[in-house]
């Protein structure tokens, strides 16, 4: 995941919003197209909200019907918590919205997702991804 594809927000939004904000840095960046983000909607909307895969992690997906260009993913965190349905179990604070060429490259995605979601590794893993790309930015300048 790119540090570039990490959105975080601090406000109250829909299940529908965040889709599309997780959504929208991918279609910027042509890695997909906005009618793949419409079909992670529609999946939810009929299927309930399946996605929602450990506490506070929901993992946004769908087939890929020639709208994925390259395999990539994508990390909302939101401070406040998304309700994607009634019972306190499906309240999240991270979306991964996932967009595959191929589809067997998904379960090793879930695995991996699952496990920093139960072991409260998330946020984590994101502070580490940054100082990485930080000291990368800095060793980088001083070669120059």
């Amino acid at each position: 995941m790119l540090n570039s594809h990490v959105i975080r927000i601090d406000q109250k939004c829909s299940w529908e919003h965040s889709l599309r904000l997780a959504g929208k840095v991918l279609t910027q960046n042509e890695c997909i197209e906005q009618s793949y983000v419409e079909e992670v909607g529609e999946n939810v909307k009929q299927n309930g909200p399946y996605i929602v895969i450990s506490e506070g992690v929901a993992l946004a997906h769908a087939n890929n019907r020639g709208n994925v260009h390259r395999s990539t993913i994508s990390l909302l965190t939101n401070k406040q918590k998304i309700s994607y349905g009634s019972e306190d179990y499906f309240q999240v604070t991270y979306v991964f919205f996932v967009a595959l060429v191929r589809s067997e490259e998904y379960l090793e995605i879930v695995e991996d997702i699952m496990f920093l979601g139960k072991y409260g590794l998330i946020e984590k893993y994101l502070r580490f991804r940054q100082e990485e790309a930080d000291g990368l930015f800095r060793r980088k300048e001083i070669h120059m």
